[in-house]
């Protein structure tokens, strides 16, 4: 009876569900028409990004259509962009046909190909008009035609092959091909989805991000002052337009709907309401920017909009992790059950709301992710009558309705210069919560004092139905507010606490329906002796001092995540609690030196098929899975913690076993191994595990041979502190990171997919090492120098001393990260993520001390760097190279971002005779530009002469400092010379006849210098005379 229900509550709910999502669909904000026209004459702040296109269209010869995608979010700028591009002369007489259609959200393909046929053809067609003849005419109209259509406000691309039916008639007909080849066609596409854009475009997006303040500013001051109005007229209003800058966040579209609404009357007191009453955020503005936001709402299944609203409860700027976010979802219920596990369904969730535009990621994490402000402001309006925030001391009534509440102390309880937190009576808005015996969501957070718990806690004792908790407190106040609730219908409890000791309440193992138990802030606080009774939770958030301390956990059969599992010699803590943990997705074991092969079985690892991540640890080298170690230090000549592994280890024949009886199921993905001191890798490692993507093997010092080339899935493979290891061979990775001591042979099943593939290479103490496949010359490797290790982001060589490397670095433009030290065919070298590259030493560090490895550079040209790859480079510093000669001016002259150029202890630089093709009569008139846009030289104990310095100097145009510092091959110094005479002082011969030095010597300095030049230092030049 109570199952039969159950099944009728879930199909009325199913039905409510539906019905709600086709009300939503049928009451969608409708979207406004875009036109070609461009409705402001000034476009702020996008010069960049419209160059950046009219480049690409201008350059553009492919034979095929190129379709560029613009991406951002509503009010961004994306159509306003497009229209000045459309209407820019110089690209419209580049095309034949331009034609502009505003799409919306129904891709329609025989809407938009009639439009598009009405526009060539000059007539119209019938609305249902068939969709073959409609092709057929357009494909006679376009033949030989070069055009540029926009697509603007597009929604979808993704069913029925609706894509490719519009572009079918636009495409060269491969049949027949017409007899005139066009080139250079283009479709720019604007949308707000990630996806629609990897779609259909075929060149990288054009991504929309905020506009600056100074950007927003300008455009809102047009708006709100338009052409009659002197923005200087009015200096009081220019405060509150500024703080009006900062509310807007850098949304264009923000900035118009609230310069409108300041321009109907400027005075103060209007502009005070408008901030005040954050008008702009209305949707009566159907021009506005809460109007276009709500449109990308409404095109959200029902299940996004309910997950999109939750999120409203946390405040502006708040960072969830990708696992906080999911998890919530699912306690609420929000998260629809499928074929695939819930979490896997909530990141689905999550990745479709970051595509649209409503999340966006951390650009310092990866796992990290936040709401604009703006999207955040909708969150509030949309979710009004099921979530609220009681923030700060404005709190009126809540409606009835709600169900979901946050309280946000922080903007109202602050701490003195004592350190106590002030009094304030923001308890008493409490109690206007009417529906707190209904609420199912309670989040406390940030600063108050004793009163206000006290007060909260009374109010929020009729709390008997929540599922989720999130609660800012010391361990006494949630011990006192836990025991005054109903937490049978807990399913989420995240505790934030910062005190160093403590203790969890002992009611909490009593919560057994708990699926989340966060308490990662709180250090390693004590736990109920009986949380192993919590056999729902799917998911104990906390550090791994906590994991392992839990004895029994073996009955907590619905964990997902247990990073560290210590086997111990006592009751509870036995390998073989593992057993019946099958819904297990990440485990890290350690302690493995205390097991049987009869225990390693009895964990029954091959049976936990949705395990993805493994960590094995023997002898403490490492805790667990992933647990984050650098090993960018390593050094493996330190080999005395592995020397400790062979004590008091088990016998050979009886550490494979137990290895073996490790083996985990077959669709494992990512796999650590530390410590293991058998002979061989186990004979699961490359036959089982088919679909492992990661691996890492650490001081596993007994191997000596790595065969891993079966791994044919395998992406990245960390191989480090294995003492014994002299052979590894592996399949096509995208990172590769070893640290091996005793490596002599490396081999690769297929070096021309390494080679496509590779993305991070990291090869650290391998003085044994001569060969690597990839650093052979790519004529021998058959390989394009322009497609040699072309996505490599990140490389890093450390102390391989026989190691050769036949090709300039970087290999690729998109080096982000750089590191040589101690090759013998290379200098030692460093790019920084700031821009930075330095050859040589650090002469930070390194006073005095010339750079070894940098010994036989004596000329920084193209065989050494790949200069065409640095045109990021913003600073160039060489230092401590004491036979370096010469700098390839060609070179410099592609760095064309470099600002800075620093020389340290080179002193045969630039000291040698000048050749013939940088003399002053060459790199006259059309060879000036011989030199990036330097601003900032320094040159310290260098060998240049004064005839290389002034050349510099003479086509150093933006140089705004000059610093000279011991360099004493430069003995005069020559102030007053006019210009024009500097080219026959250089030249002649004759200068030590005038009195001068000789022209090696001297530099030259005329009465007008470089215009930009505001500092010349020279010190220390000991034999430096004045004329």
């Amino acid at each position: 009876m109570a199952r039969h229900l159950k099944d009728i509550m879930n199909e009325i709910m199913r039905l409510c569900r539906s019905a709600s999502s086709n009300q939503s669909r049928q009451s969608k904000t409708p979207s406004t028409n875009t036109t070609s026209c461009l409705l402001v004459p000034t476009v702020y702040g996008r010069d960049a990004e419209i160059e950046s296109i009219k480049d690409l269209i201008m350059s553009n010869k492919s034979n095929g259509i190129t379709v560029l995608p613009i991406v951002g979010l509503g009010g961004i700028g994306k159509s306003t962009m497009s229209q000045c591009v459309y209407n820019d002369p110089e690209i419209g007489n580049q095309f034949e046909i331009k034609i502009w259609v505003h799409v919306s959200d129904e891709f329609n393909v025989v809407r938009i190909t009639r439009e598009i046929l009405e526009v060539v053809s000059s007539k119209k067609y019938k609305i249902k008009s068939n969709l073959n003849m409609l092709q057929q005419d357009l494909a006679s109209h376009m033949k030989s035609k070069k055009f540029l259509i926009v697509l603007d406000d597009v929604w979808d691309v993704t069913t029925n092959d609706c894509w490719d039916m519009l572009l079918g008639p636009l495409r060269p007909n491969d049949v027949n091909p017409s007899e005139v080849e066009v080139t250079g066609n283009t479709i720019i596409v604007t949308t707000r989805i990630q996806t629609v854009a990897k779609s259909c475009g075929t060149v990288g997006s054009i991504n929309l991000e905020a506009l600056e303040d100074d950007d927003i500013w300008d455009l809102l001051q047009a708006y709100a002052f338009g052409n009659n109005n002197n923005p200087d007229s009015y200096p009081t209003l220019h405060v509150l337009g500024k703080q009006i800058v900062r509310e807007i966040n850098g949304n264009p579209l923000a900035a118009k709907t609230v310069g409108r609404l300041l321009r109907r009357n400027l005075n103060v007191d209007d502009w005070n309401s408008i901030v005040k009453n954050k008008l702009w955020q209305s949707l009566q503005h159907t021009n506005g920017i809460m109007y276009a936001l709500k449109l990308s709402y409404d095109h959200l299944p029902r299940h996004l909009q309910r997950c999109f609203c939750y999120c409203s409860l946390f405040p502006k700027g708040y960072s969830f992790s990708k696992a906080q976010l999911i998890q919530i979802w699912i306690a609420q219920g929000f998260v629809e059950k499928s074929g695939k596990g819930l979490e896997q369904k909530g990141w689905e969730y999550l990745a479709e709301l970051v595509d649209s535009g409503f999340f966006q990621q951390v650009e310092s994490s990866s796992s990290e992710y936040v709401m604009h402000d703006l999207m955040h402001d909708l969150s509030r309006m949309v979710s009004q009558t099921e979530c609220a925030t009681i923030d700060g001391l404005e709190c009126t009534e809540l409606v009835p309705t709600i169900r979901h509440l946050s309280i946000i102390t922080d903007s109202t309880y602050h701490k003195d210069q004592n350190g106590n937190i002030s009094r304030n009576e923001f308890e008493t808005r409490l109690p206007k919560v009417i529906s707190r015996s209904k609420l199912r969501t309670l989040v406390l957070i940030g600063k108050y004092d004793a009163h206000f718990f006290q007060s909260f806690r009374d109010a929020f004792k009729e709390a008997q139905h929540l599922r989720l908790l999130h609660i800012a407190s010391s361990y006494a106040d949630f011990d006192s507010f836990l025991s005054s609730l109903n937490y049978s219908h807990l399913r989420y409890l995240r505790l934030e606490n910062k005190e160093s000791h403590g203790a969890l309440p002992q009611d909490l193992s009593k919560c057994y329906h708990l699926q989340v138990l966060d308490i990662d802030s709180c250090g390693t606080p004590n736990i109920p002796d009986d949380i192993n009774n919590l056999v729902s939770l799917r998911h104990l958030v906390a550090q791994k001092g906590v994991c392992s301390s839990i004895a029994n956990i073996g009955k907590m059969t619905s964990l997902q995540e247990l990073d560290s599992f210590i086997v111990k010699n006592l009751s509870g803590f036995e390998v073989t609690q593992l057993k019946q943990m099958n819904k297990l997705v990440q485990l890290g074991v350690s302690g493995l030196e205390n097991i049987t092969q009869e225990e390693a079985c009895g964990a029954s690892l091959k049976d936990k098929q949705h395990l993805e991540m493994l960590g094995l640890s023997w002898n403490d080298a490492c805790d667990g899975y992933g647990s984050g170690i650098s090993y960018e230090n390593d050094d493996d000549n330190d080999r005395s913690s592995e020397n400790e592994y062979d004590s008091g280890m088990s016998s050979e024949p009886s550490l494979i076993k137990e290895l073996d009886g490790l083996e985990p199921h077959g669709s494992l993905k990512h796999l650590r191994i530390s410590g293991y001191n058998g002979a061989a890798s186990p004979t699961w490692l490359s036959s089982s595990l088919t679909y492992l993507q990661t691996l890492h093997l650490e001081s596993c010092g007994k191997w000596q041979r790595i065969p891993l080339e079966r791994l044919s899935m395998l992406t990245k493979l960390v191989l480090i502190k294995m003492r014994n290891a002299t052979e590894v061979s592996i399949p096509s990775l995208e990172e590769l990171v070893l640290i091996l001591p005793s490596l002599n042979t490396f081999s690769c099943t297929s070096v021309r997919n390494l080679n496509d593939n590779l993305k991070v290479l990291k090869i650290m103490h391998c003085p044994a090492l001569k060969v690597f496949p990839l650093f052979e010359n790519c004529q021998q490797l058959e390989i394009e120098p322009t497609s040699w290790l072309s996505h490599l982001s990140k490389l890093t060589i450390y102390n391989c001393p026989l190691l050769c490397v036949h090709n300039p670095l970087p290999p690729s433009s998109n080096i982000s990260e750089l590191s040589i030290r101690n090759v013998s065919t290379l200098p030692t070298m460093e790019v920084s993520s700031n821009g930075t590259l330095r050859i040589g030493l650090d002469p930070d560090l390194y006073l005095d001390i010339f750079d070894e490895p940098s010994d036989q550079l004596e000329a920084l040209d193209d065989k050494v760097l790949s200069f065409h790859k640095l045109r990021f480079l913003t600073k160039l510093i060489i230092s401590g190279c004491q036979n370096l000669t010469t700098i390839s001016f060609k070179g410099l002259r592609q760095l064309v971002c470099l600002k800075t150029l620093e020389l340290y202890r080179c002193p045969e630089l630039l000291s040698s005779n000048i050749p013939p093709e940088l003399t002053f009569e060459y790199m006259s008139g059309a060879n000036r530009g011989a030199l990036p846009p330097l601003e900032h030289v320094d040159i310290v104990k260098c060998g240049i002469t004064g005839k290389w310095l002034c050349l510099m100097l003479q086509h150093a145009h933006a140089l705004k400092e000059l610093s000279l510092h011991r360099c004493n091959q430069i003995t005069g110094l020559l102030i007053g010379e006019e210009e024009n005479s500097q080219p026959s002082l250089m030249s002649s011969p004759e200068a030590p006849s005038l009195g001068y030095p000789g022209r090696d010597e001297l530099l030259c300095h005329p009465l007008n210098p470089i215009s930009s030049l505001r500092k010349l230092s020279i010190k220390f030049c000991s034999n430096l005379t004045f004329y």
